[in-house]
């Protein structure tokens, strides 16, 4: 008989790879722009980051967009996103 454990191991990657992802997101903005980003205001939706921030964060991060992507592109984690979101 198997366990349930045993049947769900495959699954276990997929959450660690969506917490690498945001982890590397938020260390590529703090890199750029030098704001700390608290993981609950970030979320990865297929090839978009969505980031809940504020005002004047938001504002730097778009005058900043290209280099911020271009800096998760470079990274394996990140490689997927295309386009920033705000919300």
């Amino acid at each position: 008989m198997l366990k349930l454990s045993d049947l769900l191991i495959r699954f276990r990657n997929v959450l660690g790879e969506s917490r690498r992802a945001k982890e590397a997101a938020r260390a590529a903005v703090k890199e750029i722009c030098g704001v700390e980003i608290d993981p609950s205001e970030v979320s990865i939706s297929g090839s978009e980051l969505h980031l809940h921030t504020t005002a004047v964060t938001r504002n730097e991060l778009m005058i900043k967009q290209e280099d911020l992507l271009n800096t998760m592109r470079a990274k394996a984690e990140t490689s997927h996103i295309k386009k920033l979101c705000f919300y």
